[in-house]
């Protein structure tokens, strides 16, 4: 019982959150982590312990994540563009479906977010990233939604990976 006033300070509190609402072509996304990968890029995932996977060079079978890469990596306002151009304060997200032999089941133009915006409110180098976001993606699928990412050592490219 002692432990109900602690919880309930933790939640009041308001700790760090993962939420995703909306879908891409027709697909949810339940994000149980959420990983910054080389300082590079943020990985939200359907899947528990995404930094262990990756690290041991494998992808979540059936798994649903979403990548997303700034430009720079820093704190502030970012625009969401369907193309990683590297302008300052563009980014670029991909909402990535798996099927259970890991292949993508969605095409390009409808896993891609081709317009919104994305604010990182907080991030310390190989430490974290928070952040939010209000992005459409392929032509008329809204989505909105907030991370709280840790850090994770896995490289960001790799050969061919296991599905597991």
């Amino acid at each position: 019982m002692r432990l109900l006033p602690l919880l309930a300070l933790g939640v009041a509190c308001g700790g760090p959150s993962n939420s995703f609402t909306g879908t891409v072509s027709g697909t949810s996304l339940e994000i149980k982590d959420a990983v910054v990968l080389s300082d590079t890029e943020v990985w939200l995932s359907s899947v528990d312990q995404l930094c262990e996977k990756l690290t041991a060079n494998t992808y979540p079978k059936s798994g649903r994540i979403v990548k997303i890469q700034l430009h720079p990596v820093a704190t502030g306002e970012f625009k969401v563009q369907a193309s990683s151009s590297g302008a300052d304060h563009n980014a670029f997200m991909q909402f990535i479906k798996l099927d259970d032999s890991c292949a993508m089941q969605l095409g390009f133009g409808e896993s891609v977010a081709s317009k919104g915006s994305l604010t990182v409110a907080h991030f310390e180098a190989l430490k974290s990233m928070d952040g939010t976001f209000d992005v459409t993606f392929g032509s008329s699928d809204a989505v909105k939604g907030s991370f709280s990412a840790r850090y994770c050592a896995a490289g960001t490219t790799y050969p061919t990976p296991e599905c597991h």
